[in-house]
């Protein structure tokens, strides 16, 4: 299947995620089994190569599992480790290091900041509130891969 298509696939499926979340109003039980966050995970970061939108997928596992607020945020924070040392491995091998030590330097502080500010105001969100701005994100996600999608 051609990267377009599975970009459309995943475009739909959040689109269709934030709509029931807001529209339909009614709860999809997802609650996975531990096996099932790794295998998401492992479909998660093969989106995210082949599409460049794999975080959003994650995020309705996530809290149909109770995971909701800092345990999400830190959750997907070593989620992304794991998959950002992967990338170093595979650019090391490469020997594409060298050409990335600036960008990454630079995206590390602001991501530094950015949790620090995060964790400020998480404090004062409402668990409601927090799924309503998540799957606000995952619908505006799903409309951006979309456009990029049949914009390809």
């Amino acid at each position: 299947m051609e990267p377009k298509w599975i970009g459309l696939l995943i475009a739909l499926l959040l689109i269709g995620l934030s709509i029931n979340h807001f529209f339909v109003k009614r709860s999809i039980p997802i609650q996975p089994r531990p096996i099932y966050f790794g295998l998401m995970s492992l479909l998660t970061s093969f989106n995210s190569a082949v599409t460049g939108a794999g975080g959003p997928l994650m995020n309705p596992v996530y809290l149909g599992a109770g995971i909701v607020k800092q345990e999400m945020i830190a959750t997907k924070a070593a989620s992304t480790l794991v998959m950002q040392g992967f990338k170093i491995a595979a650019f090391a091998s490469l020997g594409l290091l060298e050409s990335v030590w600036l960008a990454g330097g630079v995206v590390g502080a602001g991501a530094l900041l950015g949790n620090w500010a995060g964790k400020k105001c998480l404090a004062r969100v409402s668990t409601e509130s927090f799924r309503h701005a998540v799957y606000a994100v995952v619908g505006l996600s799903g409309m951006a891969l979309l456009v990029r999608s049949m914009a390809a």
